[in-house]
């Protein structure tokens, strides 16, 4: 997307619209997130200490 040739107004409702989406994405994914190794190395670890 070519924004040099936006208007004032345009390039301001874009960002307002960038925002929006930011802010919606952080409030929809607040979870923790853990990939396969770290899982298997938790596991490991409760093994050994249990």
């Amino acid at each position: 997307m070519d924004k040099s040739e936006f208007k004032f107004f345009e390039k301001r409702e874009l960002q307002k619209e960038v925002n929006l989406i930011k802010k919606q994405l952080r409030k929809n994914n607040g979870g923790v997130y853990l990939s396969g190794g770290a899982i298997i190395i938790i596991i490991l670890l409760l093994i050994i200490l249990l």
